[in-house]
């Protein structure tokens, strides 16, 4: 899903972490969305 959405393989086990961490919240999907896309900020 990651590579997918255009990080790099390298950052691919970090993504994956945050986004399950997000999810396990039972956040809503913009609220996700808005969470990935300021991953680094």
């Amino acid at each position: 899903m990651a590579k997918a959405i255009g990080f790099t393989p390298g950052n691919v086990k970090y993504i994956v972490g945050k986004s399950l961490a997000v999810i396990e919240k039972g956040i809503d999907q913009e609220t996700y969305k808005e969470e990935i896309r300021n991953i680094n900020k």
